[in-house]
């Protein structure tokens, strides 16, 4: 409240009711100013809990957008992970067939190359028998 000095409140009560209506109306005067100091104190109060709750609006929408941002990336690679493995799969197939064709043709290779080498041998062999009935003949 106000402080009032000892000669200032033996002024009011010398001054009778007209003093002390002075001093209960600086008394209702200085309550008032203290409560809208305190009215004051609270809108500033109020004012910064308002820019804290904007604030924490705008942290919620950014995280709501990194969330849906996210959230789509998530969804791109799923997609291009299922993508990937149904690519994946027949190829897996076509090396398969691919190690058994090349399994198929090294054995027809092999076979041929024998029926080769079995035919040559028979051509020498007719080779060799013919020359030598020839020489036989002849020599004779």
């Amino acid at each position: 409240g106000i402080r009032k000095t000892d000669n200032e409140l033996e002024d009011i009560i010398e001054k009778g009711i007209q003093g002390a209506n002075t001093f209960s109306i600086m008394i209702d005067t200085e309550e008032i100013r203290q409560q809208a100091i305190f009215i004051e104190e609270r809108h500033r109060d109020i004012q910064k809990l308002e820019n804290s709750i904007r604030e924490l609006h705008a942290m919620f929408a950014d995280l709501a957008l990194l969330v849906s941002t996210q959230g789509e990336m998530i969804d791109n690679i799923q997609q291009s992970v299922a993508k990937a493995a149904a690519y994946v799969k027949p190829a897996v197939i076509n090396i398969e067939d691919a190690r058994k064709k090349k399994d198929s043709i090294r054995k027809k290779k092999i076979i041929i190359c024998i029926i080769v080498i079995v035919i040559i041998v028979i051509l020498i062999l007719i080779f060799v028998a013919y020359h030598t009935t020839q020489k036989f003949i002849s020599g004779r």
